[in-house]
């Protein structure tokens, strides 16, 4: 009978499957470290990216709030009404407690008839009628900010209602600010539709 060694091969084999392992692994550890080094790369663009524009939004904040307080020394001083109304939308929505005070400012200067008047001219250069409209519609956009002017408000629509003129408010810029003014009015005074009953009579008698 013949015999066959078969040791050699056996070790042949062990040898070979053992290499195979060491490359494998060091195989999937250069790919580890392959991916690990793209997501440093790629987050590390990122925060860099995102300290980028938290500078550019701190820069710009920073600039806002001078504007807004430059804004806020010329209305306690302002008389213009044009100016008074642009300062008050700007104040209220900065949220700023001097905004109340150039609201308050402009009511003292509407007419009885609802209208803000007295204006000299606008960053449009309007004038006449336009500019009444102009500074009574922003007066309206300030007002409707301020639950104390509530009143002021109402009667500065019915008065820019009035002006109206084949769907027009004057010139352009003068229709502009009075649509945005009375759509603005509408969504404030609009009220949710409340449940109520439909009843069907016959005869004058009362269908169930």
């Amino acid at each position: 009978m013949i015999r066959v060694n078969l040791l050699p091969h056996r070790e042949e084999r062990r040898k070979r499957a053992r290499n195979y392992f060491f490359v494998l692994a060091a195989g999937t550890a250069l790919l580890g470290a392959v991916i690990a080094g793209a997501v440093w790369f790629v987050n590390g663009n990122r925060v860099d990216a995102q300290a980028q524009r938290n500078d550019f939004l701190k820069r710009e904040i920073a600039g806002l709030e001078k504007e807004i307080a430059l804004v806020k020394e010329r209305a306690a001083s302002a008389a213009a009404p044009y100016f008074l109304a642009l300062a008050a939308n700007v104040l209220l929505l900065a949220k700023d407690p001097a905004g109340e005070a150039a609201a308050k400012k402009l009511a003292d200067r509407q007419a009885k008839d609802g209208s803000v008047t007295g204006a000299q001219t606008s960053i449009t250069r309007s004038g006449g009628e336009s500019l009444d409209i102009e500074t009574t519609s922003l007066s309206i956009l300030a007002w409707l900010r301020t639950p104390a002017h509530t009143a002021n408000g109402q009667s500065a629509v019915q008065w820019l209602l009035e002006r109206c003129k084949s769907g027009r408010f004057g010139a352009t810029q003068s229709t502009i600010l009075a649509l945005k003014a009375i759509l603005a009015y509408d969504a404030a005074s609009a009220r949710p539709a409340k449940p109520g009953t439909i009843l069907l009579s016959l005869d004058g008698k009362v269908v169930d």
